[in-house]
């Protein structure tokens, strides 16, 4: 909100877990106008996207290479 505030931009933030054991809940923080977006632009509540994402994560489908294991 803050960053929203002070410079009119907006974003969302997923975070979830990425190893099951983790007790950790995934969350969305995101600023009003994109919150919107994610309700009427795609569709979805947020926390239905949250599991979506913590899903894909948690399967590793693919066999992704994460961004960071490529530069190393």
């Amino acid at each position: 909100m803050a960053l929203t505030a002070r410079t009119d931009m907006h974003a969302f933030l997923f975070a979830v877990k990425g190893k099951p054991e983790h007790p950790i809940e995934g969350f969305v923080a995101a600023s009003e106008k994109a919150g919107r977006y994610l309700l009427h632009g795609m569709k979805k509540h947020t926390l239905d996207i949250v599991k979506e994402f913590e899903a894909y994560v948690l399967s590793d489908l693919g066999g992704m290479e994460s961004p960071l294991d490529l530069c190393s």
